[in-house]
């Protein structure tokens, strides 16, 4: 009886631990998997921001706060921005001349890093009316330029206060410190050039302690307007990609023409280019053959010319290809211009021409002196610890690549933000033509989810995508270059998901961009971060199943028990035991009693008279066993 009764509180045993196991990690599973993150996903919802927030106006859609009309940091994000209490002026051209209306102003805001500078709160554009400008600006206008700095630190205060206009670095016309904080001025008569006009303020602080910090901004002061000149067309400037590094031969890759109030292409008959290159020995002019209005796109008015097309020497009139670009012999570098013409012709109107401003390539030489003096310049160099050369502009920058150290193929798991933090460390503002981001195998971009800055971004504006196999090259370009001061930087943020086509295990993500000087060191305008792909990043946090490991001791533990149990006298005297105090009968009895019910369920609904039958008896036997007890 023992015996038997031993082996049956061994299968009870086994059987509630396998029991409790089935059901703890199904409990895991699902709040792991429904609970957890419904319950993270409201608290995000109802926990209000505590970052920085930027309110901006905008005469468009909220976009980029660059081409807002103003905009004002809070310390917290605001559930609403405040509606804006004051007028803008947007201006068109009218046969000539600049006609000006009361703009309809579109409320938006965007939150801020922690991390940001916020020194500079606002920054607006007026002119001699004080109105305040939203563009396109007439170049024709004078406007003046204010900026506004608060305090961010106790005693913080600001001194040396210029204005980043178009990459020349321009000191305030006027300071005003009587307030609460710090105003600075700058007035324009005439703005030389039609297209882009960006501005950033910048000044310099000095907190309580004596620390001084140059050329603070932040993107509150940080504006982006567009300029027509009175009664035509334009064209901003002329953008270069260049092959390689800037030593000799350079080639031109690509080739962009910003154009601001074109006319509808629908309405254009045909459009010519005329590119001029200063400082060639040869001939230096070349007009297309063709016309180029395929190769504008309607969208943005933005001509592009691959190198393909550049190089074809059928697609000019003088049957000639862009040419290289060399330094002359026995100098250090040679600068070159290239200039560009746009002329077009309409059913309304005769041909209309205008200018594109020109772009500069510097090509490296070898220099003057010979290759004694040549090695031991760079022994030297060498020895004070660089090899760049002095006379070349050479840009600073370091790249931060945050990305999950895990992802997994299922969801939610499988969707993470990835971000690329691009500073410049150099001692004097640096440009950047395009960042590209390689994405691993099996990692797909998820539409229009770029932030720059912070603020949501269209792809159709910014954004290329390569499809290679099952990986996608990223590469973020805009219309004119990205501008960062000294010390500033600029953020990407974007989403991915991972398919099932994803290689488990490590997995590279490569960012590297293209800056318009040369780099100090090449390693430096690269990161790359490897991305985890498992089929468990991480178990529950929570309860006795906290980890994968956690689970296979427990079992490991219930299967040894039930060994020593059954093979070993442990279970007998544990059995004896728990005889003696009647668990094992009352177990037994439940169990036997629980059989029967089953039995007589299944005679029910089979053998209705058989069931009546054993009812009848059992209700006796139970019967006399309460009168034997």
């Amino acid at each position: 009886m023992e015996s038997k009764g031993s082996k049956s509180i061994v299968t009870i045993i086994l059987v509630i631990a396998g029991v409790l196991a089935l059901a703890g990690a199904g409990f895991a599973y699902y709040y792991f998997t429904y609970l957890k993150p419904q319950a993270e996903e409201t608290a995000e919802e109802t926990t209000p921001s505590t970052n920085p927030c930027l309110c901006y106006w905008s005469t468009d859609s909220c976009g980029d706060p660059t081409n807002s009309v103003k905009s004002k940091i809070y310390p917290s994000c605001p559930s609403k921005c405040p509606e804006p209490d004051f007028t803008a002026q947007y201006c068109q051209l009218d046969g000539g001349k600049a006609v000006c209306e009361n703009a309809t102003l579109n409320t938006c805001k965007s939150s801020l890093s922690t991390s940001s500078d916020k020194s500079c709160v606002d920054l607006k554009i007026y002119d001699n009316d004080g109105n305040i400008l939203a563009g396109p600006i007439d170049s024709g206008i004078p406007i003046v330029i204010r900026a506004t700095y608060a305090s961010t630190a106790p005693e913080e205060t600001f001194t040396d206060f210029k204005f980043f206009i178009n990459g020349e670095t321009i000191n305030a016309d006027k300071t005003d410190t009587s307030g609460s904080g710090w105003v600075s001025e700058k007035e324009l008569e005439t703005i030389e050039e039609a297209g882009t006009l960006n501005i950033k303020a910048l000044a310099t602080s000095t907190d309580s302690s004596g620390k001084t910090t140059q050329n603070r901004t932040s993107l509150a002061c940080d504006r982006s307007y567009q300029v027509t000149l009175t009664g035509g067309t334009s064209c901003s400037q002329v953008i270069t990609t260049t092959s390689g590094t800037s030593k000799s031969p350079v080639n031109i890759t690509a080739l962009e023409l910003p154009i601001s109030n074109l006319p509808a292409l629908n309405t254009i008959d045909e459009v010519y280019a005329t590119f001029s290159f200063g400082g060639l020995q040869s001939a230096n002019t070349l007009t297309t053959k063709n016309s180029i209005k395929e190769l504008i796109s309607a969208e943005t008015s933005k001509a592009s010319f691959s190198s393909q097309y550049l190089s074809d020497s059928n697609n000019f009139e003088e049957g000639a290809a862009f040419p290289e670009f060399r330094a002359y012999d026995g100098t250090e570098s040679t600068e070159y211009t290239v200039s560009a013409k746009v002329t077009y012709t309409t059913t309304e109107s005769a041909s209309n021409t205008f200018r594109c401003a020109s772009d500069t390539i510097t090509v490296v030489g070898s220099g003057s002196s010979s290759q004694d003096e040549e090695d031991e310049t760079n022994e030297g160099t060498e020895e004070e610890g660089s090899t760049n050369d002095p006379d070349t502009n050479y840009s600073q920058f370091t790249i931060t690549n945050t990305a999950p150290a895990c992802l997994e193929r299922v969801t939610p798991k499988n969707r993470a933000s990835i971000g690329i933090i691009i500073s410049n460390t150099d001692s004097e503002t640096e440009q950047i033509r395009q960042i590209k981001n390689k994405l691993p195998k099996g990692f797909e971009y998820v539409a229009n989810s770029t932030l720059i800055n912070g603020v949501a971004q269209q792809d159709t504006t910014l954004l290329t995508k390569t499809v290679v196999g099952d990986s996608q090259e990223l590469v973020w370009k805009q219309s004119t270059y990205w501008t960062i001061a000294s010390g500033g930087n600029i953020t990407i943020e974007f989403t991915v998901i991972v398919s099932e086509s994803a290689i488990t295990g490590q997995n590279l993500n490569e960012v590297v961009i293209e800056p318009t000087n040369t780099p100090a060191d090449p390693a430096s305008i690269r990161t790359s971060q490897n991305i985890l792909i498992s089929q468990n990043c991480s178990a529950p946090a929570t309860g006795i199943f906290d980890s994968t490991a956690s689970k296979v001791i427990l079992g490991i533990t219930a299967l040894i028990l039930s060994i020593v149990f059954y093979f070993t006298s442990t279970g007998a005297k544990i059995s004896t035991l728990l005889n003696k105090i009647g668990i094992t009968e009352s177990v037994e009895g439940a169990v036997d009693e629980a059989k029967a019910n089953v039995r007589l369920l299944g005679l029910k609904l089979t053998y209705p008279r058989s069931y009546f039958e054993e009812k009848v008896i059992r209700s006796k036997e139970k019967a006399r066993k309460a009168n034997d007890r």
